[in-house]
């Protein structure tokens, strides 16, 4: 007997649908509070992180890195609202947020370096020098 892998064409857009917070209250889901996106990589033993918080201010994000953990909270503020106002769609999502990353106790901390600019929030973490490679000369 073989094993034939299924495949249906419809399923990623059934799939997109049960991901989609927006409907997720007609299947019988809550909906989640809004987490922004983000790209983490490392250069040269160097961590990188860059968080998109397009409409969030500065001063309403902090970050924190304890026992190995980085988080990043904050919250994005919705607009004031407006009598007589009647939205036909919102699809922003505002409210707070919390990213977190272990990253293990190999980081130094005293190290980070953080900037914030045009709506992209990047941090740069290094290495502590004892948990970098090291080459070993061989006599």
């Amino acid at each position: 007997m073989a094993l034939v892998r299924y495949n249906n064409r419809m399923a990623p857009a059934f799939r997109t649908l049960w991901d989609d917070e927006a409907l997720a209250p007609f299947f019988g889901r809550p909906q989640a509070n809004w987490s922004p996106r983000m790209d983490v990589l490392e250069i040269g033993g160097v961590l990188h992180l860059e968080a998109e918080l397009p409409g969030v201010p500065k001063d309403d994000v902090t970050i924190t890195f304890e026992n190995g953990l980085l988080t990043v909270t904050g919250e994005r503020k919705a607009g004031e609202a407006v009598e007589g106002t009647r939205h036909f769609a919102r699809e922003r999502w505002f409210g707070a947020f919390s990213r977190s990353f272990r990253l293990g106790n190999g980081y130094d901390a005293k190290q980070i370096e953080a900037t914030f600019k045009d709506g992209v929030l990047s941090i740069s973490i290094p290495k502590k020098a004892e948990t970098l490679p090291v080459t070993v000369e061989i006599h």
